[in-house]
């Protein structure tokens, strides 16, 4: 089994100009309909860029990213009210994905780190890897960590990935992996 982190990123701090896709005018209009804020302008915006399951990793990387990371900069009330927005545009999208061939590439558990909540990145990452054949279960947030072994040996994962945004939990991914990789 593998155990991976991605990358933390600074308490609520936007990403650098290296780390975010740049923000183009598609980008620029969804980010309108996430702060209007109005679900239907954010969903015709992807129903209109979003025709086969291939479209959905382009999307979520060159428009949605970005989009997101420039709502960053508001309020955490109107910040909560985009995420929930871009959640039910993704997840309107999700029979697209399930629609594809079946897995054909293994079984992995992705997680949100414990103490995490950011879990809209995470769900990019797990779309696209059952996109890439992978058989993906995706927690989201508040996976309690002691139940992570019996789910990881339940779907017979060969990775498990873990997200976090925020730095300070870093601490906890690195022992999380340390117990998971003494238990496995």
């Amino acid at each position: 089994m593998t155990v991976s982190t991605d990358h933390a990123h600074k308490q609520h701090s936007s990403p650098s100009a290296a780390e975010a896709p740049p923000a183009g005018a598609p980008a620029s209009e969804l980010l309108k309909a996430l702060l209007a804020p109005s679900s239907r302008d954010a969903l015709a915006h992807a129903r209109a860029a979003i025709a086969t399951a291939d479209d959905i990793p382009l999307y979520w990387t060159h428009v949605l990213q970005p989009a997101l990371y420039e709502v960053g900069a508001i309020s955490v009330g109107q910040e909560h009210l985009a995420t929930a927005i871009a959640q039910r545009l993704m997840s309107s999208f999700y029979p697209l994905i399930l629609d594809r061939a079946a897995p054909r590439r293994g079984a992995l558990v992705l997680i949100v780190s414990p103490g995490e909540l950011h879990e809209v990145g995470p769900r990019m990452v797990a779309d696209c890897l059952e996109l890439d054949g992978w058989d993906v279960h995706f927690t989201g947030a508040a996976t309690p960590a002691d139940e992570l072994e019996d789910m990881l040996r339940r779907t017979g994962a060969i990775v498990l990935g873990i997200s976090t945004a925020m730095l300070d939990h870093v601490a906890k991914v690195r022992l999380l992996i340390a117990d998971m990789r003494s238990r496995l």
